[in-house]
């Protein structure tokens, strides 16, 4: 019998998986990290005109929960970008990709939405 041969996957940042990488305790406690965390007067602050606004920050979940390379090119410069930003930065790690089974280091697209009034 021939030896399966493995897979070295340390190199691979997958676009698409089975599971993508999640905010630890799924979407409520997400939004409860926002309400503690998010400055949402910023973009009012920052003089931004009333409507509803989205920044989507793209990041690299790794097999341990850490966060790396973190971006976005919504209102890039900007106080509210950079503050999105920061909160991925700054906060605890995340729950890691699966593909096949396996947890795998995956890319995140995650979208923080604004709602600036009059």
């Amino acid at each position: 019998m021939k030896p399966v041969p493995q897979y070295d996957d340390r190199r691979i940042v997958f676009e698409k998986v089975e599971q993508y990488p999640e905010f630890i305790g799924g979407v409520a406690e997400w939004k409860k990290y926002l309400q503690k965390n998010l400055d949402a007067t910023l973009p009012s602050k920052e003089g931004w005109k009333a409507g509803t606004y989205q920044i989507t920050v793209r990041f690299i979940v790794e097999k341990d929960g850490s966060i790396n390379d973190v971006t976005t090119t919504d209102y890039v410069n900007s106080k509210t970008a950079n503050q999105c930003i920061d909160l991925i930065k700054k906060g605890p790690k995340w729950q890691p990709a699966k593909q096949n089974g396996h947890i795998v280091t995956a890319y995140r697209n995650q979208p923080i939405t604004f709602l600036v009034s009059e």
